[in-house]
């Protein structure tokens, strides 16, 4: 009982720094102060635990990591361009014209450079903060669920509880755990997530901000085929990641138990 209330305590402390600070940030300069605050704050959280500091939390510069950064970001933002492109065929939005104007340089390192440490951020509480706390506690696949869930949840914060937003949420999950668990750190995951929301902020901006992304769209009429896609594509990159993990170079240490080993690479 007493493992679960400080696995609870200090998630829901790391979850609600990240949303109060970070995603409902007023301006970029606080965003970017409230991220750097975060890694000193997740490092001190792991200390009071007794799980270690970063590299528990799959946040560690192994040999390959350049390498599943690159192939997790072109895998997510190609299969979101696909997505977005099956949805213009379906009519769900017109492209009315590019944002040319002198803040498109802008606009564009804040889509890029934000994205990426708003998924990483995301990604080391919802995953690597999990497995780490749990590992011991739970089995992988119990924990992979878990961790799944609680990414799930963490929608609501921003979109409100709505049952299609909960499953898409639940299905694009799939992919981001299962990379985190394959490789074992957080690189090959926050690639994934990355590339996707870039691809997102390309056509939407930034989330929460409203302004409209590097693409002028109006939106158009949805329709069940506009519909499905925003849960097929998702899966079909599930099954991708699956299929061709052995792209991504695992990142396994000795101290591992036997057990996450065997899951990892199963």
């Amino acid at each position: 009982m007493k493992t679960w209330i400080v696995f609870i305590v200090s998630f829901l402390a790391l979850d609600l720094y990240f949303q109060l600070s970070v995603q409902w940030a007023p301006n970029v300069v606080w965003k970017l102060a409230a991220i750097g605050l975060f890694f000193p704050f997740v490092y001190f959280v792991m200390k009071w635990t007794n799980k270690g500091g970063f590299r528990e939390l799959g946040l560690h510069f192994h040999a390959k990591w350049r390498r599943n950064l690159l192939y997790g970001f072109l895998i997510g933002f190609s299969f979101w361009a696909n997505k977005y492109g099956i949805e213009y065929a379906f009519g769900a939005f017109e492209i009315k014209g590019i944002n040319a104007g002198p803040d498109m340089g802008w606009m564009t390192l804040e889509i890029v450079g934000g994205f990426f440490l708003g998924s990483l951020v995301n990604d080391l509480i919802v995953r690597g903060f999990v497995f780490a706390q749990l590992k011991d506690k739970l089995s992988i696949p119990r924990i992979f669920v878990l961790s799944v869930f609680l990414y799930s949840m963490e929608d609501i914060w921003m979109e409100g509880f709505s049952l299609g937003n909960t499953i898409f949420s639940v299905v694009l999950g799939l992919s981001l755990t299962y990379a985190f668990m394959y490789t074992g750190s957080i690189w090959a995951n926050t690639g994934l997530h990355w590339g996707l929301n870039v691809c997102y902020g390309m056509f939407n901006g930034m989330v929460g901000d409203g302004g409209g992304g590097i693409f002028i769209i109006e939106n158009g009429t949805n329709t069940i085929a506009s519909e499905l896609t925003g849960y097929i594509i998702p899966l079909l990159m599930f099954f991708f990641v699956w299929k061709f993990r052995a792209i991504f170079c695992e990142s396994l240490t000795a101290d591992e138990p036997p057990e996450v080993k065997k899951a990892l690479t199963s």
